[in-house]
């Protein structure tokens, strides 16, 4: 009797350590996935928001040419007149004023690509656009979308860029007596367009082509 009592008494202890065994695994593998989870937790609150990517616009500089009437005043046969505006309106326009040093530089540049010949602008060489929206893509690859406006409050011609995250809106201080004409071209090398806005508008017996350059970048 004393024997089987033992028997049951082991059984019963050998039980109860299988349990608290059990148990206490049990403890330590929920904890171990608390902890787990609370560094994953950690982990995402800490991860730092990207940063949006701002927009840059810059006026390099203007390049000014002109194309004379003016000896149409000294002229008095209707048929010499015809002739000579025919011929006139063929001409390329001169390079008549540089205000700065970037000008200077974009003089070069134009030259360089074959925009200025002999003093000349040439025209024909620029692929003008005339859509009041467009867009385009930048060195960095980030897509613009581009909306010139006429600003009725100061009457001058605004263009609007806009990107994902940004935008800008740039006076170009000119009046809206001509179509719209712009063009992307690489002025400055390195990758990147450049935005040439042209100017065009009659004064005083002759036409005026001003040319502004725009460096537009994302950072």
């Amino acid at each position: 009797m004393l024997n089987k009592l033992h028997i049951i008494k082991d059984d019963t202890f050998s039980k109860g350590v299988i349990f608290v065994f059990i148990l206490f695994l049990i403890i330590i593998v929920s904890s171990c996935s608390s902890n787990k989870k609370e560094r994953k937790q950690v982990d995402i609150k800490t991860e730092a928001p990207k940063e949006k990517k701002k927009l840059s616009v810059e006026l390099l500089g203007e390049i000014r040419s002109r194309r004379s009437y003016a000896d149409i005043q000294f002229m008095n046969d209707e048929r010499q007149i015809d002739k000579y505006l025919a011929e006139q309106k063929k001409s390329d326009p001169y390079v008549y004023d540089m205000f700065s040093g970037n000008d200077s530089s974009l003089y070069n540049h134009f030259i360089r690509l074959g925009l200025i010949k002999y003093d000349g602008i040439q025209l024909k060489k620029f692929k003008l656009q005339k859509d009041s929206s467009t867009s385009f893509i930048d060195s960095l690859g980030v897509s613009h979308r581009l909306i010139f406006y006429y600003n009725e409050s100061i009457q001058h011609l605004h263009f609007k860029l806009f990107s994902s995250s940004d935008s800008i809106n740039v006076d170009t201080q000119s009046f809206p007596l001509q179509n719209l004409d712009y063009a992307f071209i690489e002025v400055i090398p390195g990758g990147n367009k450049e935005l040439v806005f042209l100017d065009d508008y009659y004064i005083m017996n002759g036409d005026n082509f001003d040319f502004r350059v725009y460096e537009i970048k994302t950072y």
